[in-house]
């Protein structure tokens, strides 16, 4: 060979390996699909999620496989892959373990609301029910009708399973701990809890509202705030006096269209810049969930103009701030307007316990 060929063999060989390099091997998105009783939670499985933004790799995939298989609950397990219109691998355990019978279902902290929320409770076929087989999906979806449950009756609660799963004995036992938080605005539409309604909304836009309206203060004084608010005459005309009667407003534009049953309500509102003179923390739950310093690492400073933008950023920075290891936490934004240019922030922290799972008697998450 020479010298000039070889010079370009060598070339070749570099351009090729160039355009291998540029090529990025496609990220893994790790799931599991369960059957029967497999336990909830991550910590069993946490090779599975470790998978995520990963490299596509057979080698651990077949590893992860491995580990779920050892499992002495794993019946079965075996893998599924595809490809996602992202571009990604979506890498799927399906796990089957024995199908526990649910010996005990209790509701700690529900006081005088336990009958109403078992009631609530009894016709979702979805939900886990006493004598019926638990799995981790109807977990989930009790978790989610519990939450709702007090949402429709303007409450937001923090919500702690504890799942003890006993193959041994093929029974399973879960308490749903509940830890009420701050009143929440919410439209009831669900029966019996919303009145009769021909004519509700449909969709709500907010786009047009400039960054200076504090949206939470001013959707609550709204009936037709919000998806399945009910649609009347009456109503349009009590938020037309509250919009009008709301002195750090600069203008308020309010426009319905649509046909019975699809009303689409779009607000542009303009707000005139309020100074923020207090921001404050009201604690749910765990009382010393937040730094004392909590004000110097969010966005919102007092002497601020407010803000929407920056007062979300804060919630998001203070649920950052507010989470210990082994809890979760919500946040959410109270505002009250005590002149025309001065606003109070109050932050409502509700911070809880994880779930806690325990199999054949011992801890695992």
């Amino acid at each position: 060979m020479t010298g000039g060929t070889m010079r370009i063999a060598l070339l070749m060989l570099a351009c090729c390996q160039l355009i291998a390099d540029s090529v990025e091997a496609p990220k893994m998105l790790g799931s599991i699909e369960s059957v029967g009783s497999v336990p909830p939670g991550q910590t069993l499985f946490r090779c599975v999620s470790e998978l995520n933004g990963k490299p596509y790799s057979a080698p651990l995939v077949h590893a992860c496989l491995k580990t779920i298989r050892d499992l002495p609950f794993v019946l079965k397990a075996r893998v599924r892959e595809f490809h996602s219109d992202s571009g990604n691998i979506v890498v799927t355990f399906a796990i089957e373990a024995p199908s526990l019978k649910i010996e005990d279902l209790t509701f700690e902290g529900a006081s005088s609301d336990e009958a109403e929320l078992k009631e609530w409770l009894a016709p979702m076929p979805d939900a886990l029910h006493p004598g019926g087989s638990f799995s981790r999906l109807a977990e989930s979806l009790t978790y989610g009708h519990i939450r709702r449950f007090y949402l429709l009756r303007g409450v937001l609660v923090g919500v702690v399973p504890k799942v003890d799963l006993n193959f041994k004995e093929g029974i399973a036992r879960v308490n749903f701990g509940i830890i009420k938080g701050p009143t929440q605005l919410f439209e009831s539409r669900e029966v019996p809890y919303r009145p009769s309604c021909k004519d509700r909304i449909h969709s709500v836009d907010w786009h047009e509202t400039d960054d200076h309206v504090p949206y939470e203060l001013v959707g609550k004084l709204l009936r037709l705030n919000s998806v399945g608010a009910c649609y009347t005459q009456d109503s349009v005309k009590h938020d037309r006096e509250v919009l009008d009667g709301l002195g750090f407003l600069k203008s308020a534009v309010v426009e319905y269209s649509g046909n019975t049953n699809h009303r689409q309500v779009s607000y542009s509102l303009k707000g005139r810049p309020l100074r923020v003179q207090k921001i404050s923390i009201e604690p749910y739950g765990s009382p010393d969930a937040c730094p004392s310093d909590f004000k110097a690492h969010i966005s919102l400073k007092v002497d601020d103009v407010y803000s929407r933008n920056a007062a979300s950023k804060s919630s998001d920075e203070l649920t950052d701030q507010c989470s210990p290891p082994g809890f979760w936490t919500e946040v959410t934004e109270k505002d009250e307007v005590s002149s025309d240019d001065l606003i109070d922030v109050t932050y409502r922290v509700l911070t809880v316990p994880l779930q806690s799972v325990y199999v054949d008697g011992k801890r695992v998450q």
